[in-house]
Order: C-alpha cells, then sequence, then structure tokens
C-alpha cells in the first residue's frame, strides 16, 4: 500500500494535555516497543462506534492478515461470518481496499458499523479496531486516542450497565470499538500501540476544541489567561466588599 499522506491536528504541546487529562486511574499500559515517544496528537470523545456479544469470541471486527489477501478460498474475506484463527485483535483500515476486507461479525449493531466505515473518507480519516474483553456488567467507554506516525493510545472507563440489563458478574462479553481518527495514519509506520484504563474519564479542564474535537494549545493559554484575570477581579472585589463593611461599622 502507498505511503498516505498525514495531516498534523495538533502540536506538540498538546501532548502534555493528554497525558493530564485522559482517564483516571489509568494503569494498564499494553506498548509492543519501549521507549516510543509520546503521540502528538489527542482527541478527546472520538467518533466511535461498538459491537458486543455475549455469545461469541472475539474478534468482532477483524482486518484478515495481508497474506489472507491473495490465493485460496478459505473465506478469510469480509462476506465470511467468522474471523480466521490468525486474527488481529487490533487493526488500522486505512484505505477503501481494507474497508471492503474487513469483516464484522453477524450482531446486533453490525449494520451501524459497516455504514460508519462506509461513511469514512480515507483520504483524511483513519479507522482503528480494538477488540477486547470486559465483565459482562460492564460498558466500557472510550475517553480518548493519542497518535503519532509510529504510536497510537486508547484510554477507556470502567462504568457499569443499565441496571435493567441483566448479566452475571462473574462472565465475560466479546467487544470491539471503531475510532474515527482525522488523520492519515500509514499503518505500517506505526510500532507502538498503548491502551490504558480507568473507573472514569477525567474531566478536561475548560478548553475550547478545534473543528475535529482535538485542544488548541494556544486557546488553552488564553483561556489560562482569562481565569487568573477572572479571580484577580473576584479577590479585589471582595477585599473592597469587606472595607466597606468595616467602614459601615466604624460609623
Amino acid at each position: 500500500m502507498p505511503s498516505l499522506h498525514r495531516r498534523r491536528v495538533l502540536h506538540g504541546a498538546v501532548a502534555l494535555l493528554g497525558a493530564l487529562a485522559g482517564c483516571s486511574d489509568a494503569t494498564t499500559d499494553r506498548g509492543s516497543s519501549s521507549g516510543a515517544s509520546r503521540p502528538e496528537n489527542v482527541l478527546y470523545d472520538p467518533e466511535a462506534v461498538w459491537l458486543r456479544s455475549s455469545d461469541r469470541p472475539r474478534p468482532l471486527v477483524w482486518l484478515p492478515r495481508e497474506e489472507a489477501r491473495v490465493g485460496d478460498s478459505s473465506g478469510d474475506d469480509s462476506g465470511s461470518s467468522s474471523p480466521p484463527e490468525d486474527a488481529r485483535q487490533s487493526a488500522f483500515v486505512a484505505s477503501r481496499a481494507d474497508a471492503d476486507r474487513l469483516g464484522v461479525a453477524d450482531e446486533e449493531g453490525a449494520d451501524a458499523v459497516r455504514r460508519f466505515v462506509a461513511e469514512t473518507d480515507f483520504e483524511r480519516q483513519t479507522l482503528y479496531v480494538e477488540n477486547r474483553e470486559v465483565g459482562a456488567c460492564r460498558a466500557p467507554e472510550l475517553c480518548s486516542v493519542a497518535w503519532s506516525a509510529s504510536d497510537i493510545h486508547t484510554e477507556y472507563a470502567r462504568t457499569f450497565r443499565d441496571a435493567d440489563v441483566a448479566c452475571r458478574a462473574d462472565e465475560r462479553d466479546a467487544t470491539a470499538v471503531v475510532i474515527r481518527i482525522p488523520d492519515a495514519i500509514d499503518p505500517e509506520e506505526v510500532n507502538s500501540h498503548g491502551s490504558g484504563w480507568g473507573r472514569g474519564c477525567r474531566s478536561v479542564p475548560p478548553l475550547r476544541r478545534t473543528a475535529n474535537g482535538t485542544a488548541d494549545a494556544r486557546t488553552t493559554a488564553k483561556n489560562s489567561k482569562e481565569m487568573t484575570k477572572k479571580s484577580q477581579t473576584v479577590t479585589d472585589t471582595s477585599q473592597t466588599t469587606s472595607k466597606i463593611s468595616w467602614l459601615g461599622v466604624e460609623r
């Protein structure tokens, strides 16, 4: 696959914000490359669709390996209802050709996943698929995705399903999430993958978001100054009120 042009949506300063504004208590890091650089881009609450099943093992959404493209009629294509044995648990979908090969399990919500894939503009966007198991009574929430030319990191929160959902705490469900990243990524250059989990998504500081939902570092600095200015105004007003009150008592 030819190398794809990448569009940078943030500058390096935002990477520090991403580290602070991810999910709370995120302790799991499955980076595949030690010493990987911190991702350059951070997107909070990204566009994504989920698939879930209590009846079949993961993966629920899969991309056949390169060698499965050619040759036999083993059924390792998007028309198959079951993934190949060596299907990856995570994968990039970076072209229309990849999208045509993407396999989606025949579960409730599969049509929404296929529409989401079909509506992606692969000239400017990339899909990232992650499969994992979760507790049957848990409802994972995607907090953020951070990426650069060579690495990608996702942050999730562990929340509970609605009280009216029947489940057993000792059972596990298969889930898959398809995330839309507003950048053209070359999967062959990505050599580090990571993921973190916490009890909840940390609230993002009062930042203005760019058109694609990412934080703007310049706006961050501006907001910080404005908040400091407002805080000083409140302090001055409080001091003036106290002085007037004191003078009234003296009279």
